[in-house]
């Protein structure tokens, strides 16, 4: 169990550093594109919740996938693994809970650092 743990963490932890590597090259490749908006009216609030939702639009899937296909790997490991109680909620729960909050964290720096973009400097970076 203990090597299960450790392997989960890894992969967890992996997981993140991608959300948040994926989310952070996307904004700042849209850099000019923030800059028009802003320059065009969008407040940094608009920007910020674009941010957030791509990045939690895919999380939202990978979500999804993860949830249904940890609930058939508990009920495959049931069997096997004793003390593995594949009813409880908190088997899936605290991971999914614990993937949002990073989630959260991997959103918040990018889409920080977007809404503080001057709209001439992006203009004129193209």
């Amino acid at each position: 169990m203990l090597l299960l743990t450790v392997t989960a963490c890894i992969a967890l932890f992996m997981s993140d550093a991608g959300i948040y590597g994926v989310t952070a090259y996307s904004t700042s490749r849209r850099t000019h594109e923030f800059g028009l908006r802003m320059a065009l009216g969008a407040t940094s609030r608009d920007v910020l919740s674009l941010v957030f939702r791509q990045g939690f639009a895919t999380v939202a899937v990978g979500l999804a996938a993860g949830f249904a296909l940890g609930a058939a790997a508990l009920h495959i490991l049931r069997d096997k693994l004793a003390g593995l109680d594949a009813t409880s909620p908190a088997s899936l729960a605290l991971p999914t809970a614990l993937v949002l909050v990073v989630t959260l964290v991997a959103c918040w720096l990018p889409a920080r650092r977007a809404t503080q973009v001057e709209p001439l400097a992006a203009l004129r970076h193209e």
